[in-house]
């Protein structure tokens, strides 16, 4: 887990145990070590059985299938968020059914489920607004449809507010979440050079919460500008590192990416020798957590990458 001082704050007269896992498992999912979160969730999910708090089980759920979406189990992420949304909206409570309306909205996209990506957003929003806030979560998610139907315009709208919202609360962790999706919608609008700050600046956010999960997903961008840019040995060790990051997190490659990831790949192929296509994988794949941050932030200049030690010696 990453090296963060917890802070727990007690929330009237739940109980101080229960607190305690809850702040665990959350910053465990912030960190991307998803099994830590998933057995901390498990142990919020029992005793909050044992003390008859269903506002504690409906929350130990949306951890349970928040961390389930992550690691890949769509099905059961959206049986344990269906069963907290049932719950939340049982007991009023507008904000936990917000927070489970976004994470129904994320294993959606995963999928590839986009209108009903769209409608869990929708729902999201609606319910943010409700409340008194912006909904940056929410328009994020929506931006990510947007972008999945080749709507580039509104996907960028949509993400451009949502990062202005992140940067004006302070939340630095979703802002490491949103830049790369607002990256992507300025890629397929034709701004590479302003797609890759962004990308830069998440990913030296991503490096100080020490979630690799998320430096892999800002690693597949900078991989994706690469393939534009017929950087094809570049994207090739981009990709490898990023792979090697996904099996450290055990965070997969969502089924919604994995056509454009072939099709980059197949690119790749087409401009490099198999042999050569081979060597550059395992050159990105050998890289360290810290190595992998340079290579990225170095540009599109490659130079020189030892390649000691291993993408797992991340800390």
């Amino acid at each position: 887990m990453c090296r963060v001082l917890i802070l727990v704050h007690h929330q009237g007269d739940r109980d101080p145990i229960a607190n305690v896992l809850d702040g665990m498992c959350h910053l465990a999912w912030s960190c991307g070590d998803y099994s830590q979160a998933a057995a901390l969730a498990e142990q919020m999910l029992a005793l909050y059985g044992e003390l008859g708090d269903l506002r504690g089980r409906a929350g130990a759920l949306l951890h349970q299938g928040t961390v389930a979406r992550e690691q890949g189990a769509y099905a059961r992420a959206c049986a344990l968020l269906e069963e907290s949304l049932a719950l939340s909206r049982q007991l009023g409570d507008s904000m936990l059914t917000t927070w489970t309306y976004t994470s129904l909205g994320q294993v959606a996209l995963y999928q590839g489920a986009y209108a009903r990506a769209n409608a869990a957003g929708q729902a999201a929003l609606a319910l943010f607004q409700q409340l008194g806030g912006k909904g940056e979560m929410a328009l994020m998610i929506l931006g990510q449809v947007a972008l999945a139907q080749g709507d580039s315009a509104q996907a960028y709208m949509l993400q451009e507010e949502s990062v202005r919202l992140f940067r004006a609360v302070a939340r630095q962790g979703a802002l490491a979440r949103a830049l790369p999706q607002l990256s992507a919608a300025v890629h397929a609008q034709g701004d590479d050079a302003r797609a890759a700050a962004l990308l830069c600046e998440a990913l030296m956010l991503q490096q100080q919460q020490g979630n690799a999960h998320r430096i892999a997903e800002s690693l597949e961008g900078f991989a994706r500008l690469a393939v534009a840019q017929r950087g094809a040995t570049r994207a090739a060790q981009l990709w490898g590192a990023a792979a090697a990051l996904r099996a450290i997190s055990g965070a997969p490659l969502p089924p919604a990416d994995c056509v454009a990831y072939d099709q980059a790949t197949a690119t790749l192929r087409a401009q490099l020798d198999e042999a050569t296509f081979a060597a550059a994988w395992a050159t990105g794949r050998s890289l360290t957590l810290e190595q992998a941050i340079a290579y990225a932030l170095e540009g599109s200049e490659m130079g020189s990458v030892p390649s000691t030690g291993t993408a797992a010696s991340s800390q």
